[in-house]
């Protein structure tokens, strides 16, 4: 069936209902379907008055945020759901990135412009190539400013037919867009070759998450399409950027048949849509939605989710992250310029952003400043938080948004910076403001570039804070000791000044305890980076890293992925798989029997493979193969390399339980019980029996792995068959050497940010 455009603003009458009621809606000139008569009717070009409207206003779903126990706050002039009785924002979030979140968005600003002159307009007043824009399809762009290119707020542009386009603006830019567009058609050769209308009172929502297109299939599903071509239309089509409109009635509900419009986008960083809705039908729909998802896939979510959800994905709210003063290429929107209009220009602010986008090294200028992101050390940042250069004290950006990461568990937050301190992992120090003293939070853009130094800047600056701003602290020292006339007139002196001798002595003591601080930190920056390398736990992916050298090599590989055991662990959810040996740093590879010295042919040829139980270091199961020329003892494995296999393996089992993760071995008592033969395969069990604090009691064994005879992999089905159902602690074989320990985690390790886990 041939795609119909939305090119008409129509009147639906319903005539089972009161002749006065009516509604608006998109849909096509003269279709009739049923008892309704759909028919064109033409929409009024907006006036907006003086206010607007004073008042705080409602969207079409105010009523039912309130059912659902909505907090409702004002914002951008209307009341709008913060976060709802069932969840807490950090849950909501949480509830987003793994199921699926309905917002209301009806608060934004709904706009269509048609007309000869419409894609004239829009590319004069936008970067973005509308000429090259297909019909149901979407791009972000910019509204600019003439001559400055500064951002008058950022938008999404549609096109639904060749000169028809559908915009959608920020709700707190309101006054200042309608005038700017008054403006704008205003100063067109022929102003009225463009019909501008604003849609207001119509319903907007985003449905986001893995799930929204499931959800939403569904509801279209059961929403009965007025036609074929819609009810066999499947969202799995419709990619990112795309739209579609539908002609659809809402079940148990007098409400259709009316169009929707369905965009795949979205403001949170998940897959998702958005649906512009005709104001009848607004809070019908939206029912429609969460009644046939359910609460077990869908909930409402507010404010306070979506502005997290959209910091973590790394998205601008205007009036924050954007105004009227920052270019697109200064926020990180380059991208929004289109290629073909890099080239002819044609645009408000051209002659700047165009420099802007060429490098200072081929004859343009680069941006002054650039957008970034942050993860803060210590309390969240907020917006106007001095950002403030390690190397001189100097002030080199600003805070412009900044909230608590529930995904990543760390304060997060958005900024801009001068040019050259954007790289990935550049520190710098972060003041907030309502500090009394400027202690320092370290801030790190995009990345941590070294562990000891996060921990040296906050151990060292928080006793010697003088030297976060050099500048002040030295015109502090020189200044003079006696009040100004003004000063000493003053009904209120400030306190005595230490005498200039004594601020001195405290700064260039100061200047020493630091350098020294400084030098052990140098001396101690690779051992200290090695050994958090070499503590931190393997992730899940890391089971797939290795690859074979050899046939042999493949041959042992397969028997110990494939052996019965590891296929029951690898079953069952709580136990993860991973190869932990591989996260070793290469430079601690040559001092490690296991990962290096005794690597070869016939020696270990395969990395154990290990799984853990839980994350509180519950149990450790760890399978190996130890060669026939491992210890230079014919036919047998030295006792000594059992005991380091242990004295290793307990360890990691246990510490996951220790509130630092880290720990030293206080106590090892082993129990030999029968001579191990070399050329075999073994597993290593192990349990924490009990933590206390820093301390940990943990058990295990080593024991012989019992293998088909053969050595082929499909005969190991049957080596198995006594194997119980429950912990592999409890299945004891051929028990080799047995050993209890006890591990102490030192009191170093309390020091921040030592968690080798992250």
């Amino acid at each position: 069936m041939k795609r119909t455009s939305l090119i008409n603003v129509i009147k639906v009458n319903r005539p089972h209902s009161k002749p006065s009621r009516s509604t608006w809606c998109f849909g096509r000139v003269g279709q009739t379907t049923g008892p309704y008569q759909i028919r064109p009717l033409s929409f009024r070009k907006h006036v907006a008055t003086q206010s607007e409207e004073a008042a705080v206003k409602h969207t079409a779903l105010y009523d039912l945020h309130l059912q659902h126990g909505g907090k409702m706050v004002p914002f951008a002039g209307f009341s709008m759901p913060v976060q709802y009785s069932d969840l807490s924002v950090g849950d909501s979030h949480k509830w987003t990135r793994e199921k699926a979140s309905l917002f209301d968005v009806g608060h934004m600003v709904q706009h269509r412009i048609s007309g000869p002159a419409a894609s004239l307009l829009l590319e004069k007043i936008t970067p973005s190539s509308i000429t090259a824009l297909d019909n149901y399809r979407s791009t972000l762009s910019c509204l600019l400013h003439p001559g400055t290119g500064g951002i008058v707020d950022d938008t999404v542009i549609t096109r639904l037919g060749p000169d028809t386009f559908y915009l959608v603006t920020n709700a707190a830019c309101r006054d200042k867009d309608l005038a700017y567009l008054r403006e704008q058609i205003a100063l067109l050769p022929n102003p009225s070759d463009v019909d501008w209308q604003v849609l207001d009172e119509w319903g907007l929502v985003a449905i986001q998450g893995p799930w929204s297109s499931e959800i939403l299939q569904m509801a279209l599903v059961m929403a009965e399409a007025t036609d074929l071509e819609q009810r066999e239309f499947h969202l799995q089509t419709l990619y990112f950027g795309q739209c579609k409109h539908f002609i659809l009635n809402v079940p148990s509900s007098d409400c259709g048949p009316a169009p929707i419009l369905v965009s795949r986008g979205g403001y949170t960083g998940e897959d998702g849509f958005e649906i512009s809705i005709p104001p009848f039908m607004a809070k019908a729909f939206t029912e429609y939605l969460l009644a046939r998802a359910g609460p077990e896939k869908l909930r409402l979510a507010g404010l306070g989710a979506r502005d997290s959800l959209r910091l973590e994905a790394g998205m601008c709210l205007y009036g924050h992250d954007l105004n009227d003063d920052i270019t697109p290429v200064e926020a990180g929107l380059s991208w929004v310029v289109h290629k073909d209009r890099r080239v002819g220009g044609g645009f408000h602010g051209d002659g700047v952003i165009l420099r802007q986008l060429q490098p200072v090294k081929e004859g343009g200028t680069g941006p002054s400043k650039r957008r970034v992101g942050l993860v803060v050390e210590g309390a969240p940042a907020r917006e106007g938080a001095q950002i403030v250069s390690l190397k001189d004290g100097g002030e080199i950006g600003t805070v412009t948004s900044g909230c608590p990461s529930p995904t990543l568990g760390k304060n997060i937050a958005m900024g801009y910076v001068t040019s050259g301190q954007h790289k990935t992992g550049t520190e710098a120090i972060l003041f907030l403001t309502f500090a009394p003293h400027p202690y320092p939070k370290l801030s790190v853009l995009f990345s941590v570039k070294s562990l000891l130094y996060r921990i040296w800047i906050e151990n060292t600056l928080v006793y010697y804070s003088i030297l976060v701003n050099p500048k002040q602290a030295i015109a502090e020292a020189q200044a003079p000791e006696d009040y100004s006339v003004a000063t000493a007139s003053s009904p209120h002196p400030p306190p005595r000044v230490p005498p200039r001798r004594l601020r001195r002595v405290l700064f260039l003591t100061s200047i020493s305890l630091t350098s020294i601080s400084l030098g052990i930190y140098i001396a101690s920056l690779p051992e200290v980076i090695t050994l958090t390398a070499l503590l931190r736990p393997s992730g899940p992916s890391s089971a797939l890293a290795y690859l074979p050298a050899t046939e042999r090599a493949t041959e042992i590989n397969n028997l110990i992925t494939d052996h019965p055991l590891s296929k029951r662990l690898r079953a069952d959810p709580q136990w993860t798989e991973s190869r932990p040996h591989l996260r070793m740093p290469p430079i601690m590879q040559r001092h490690s029997l296991t990962a290096s010295t005794l690597i070869g042919e016939s020696k270990i040829p395969v990395p154990p493979l290990m799984f853990t139980k839980g994350d509180k270091g519950e149990e450790l199961v760890a399978i190996s193969y130890l060669g026939s020329d491992l210890c230079g003892h014919v036919g047998i494995i030295h006792g000594g390399l059992l005991a380091t296999m242990l004295d290793e393996g307990l360890a990691r089992c246990c510490f996951a339980a220790l509130p630092s993760k880290v720990g030293v071995t206080a106590r090892l008592e082993l129990d030999f019980r029968k001579p191990a033969k070399s050329d075999g395969f073994v597993v290593l069990k192990a349990r924490t029996e009990k933590v206390e604090g820093r301390k940990a009691w943990v058990r295990g064994r080593v024991e012989v792995l019992p293998m088909p005879t053969s050595g082929k992999v499909e005969d190991i089905l049957t080596v198995e068959e006594g194997a119980k159902d429950g912990s592999p602690f409890e299945d004891k074989g051929t028990v080799l050497v047995e050993a209890e320990g006890l591990f102490v985690e030192p009191k170093w390790a309390k020091v921040k940010g030592l968690d080798p886990r992250t």
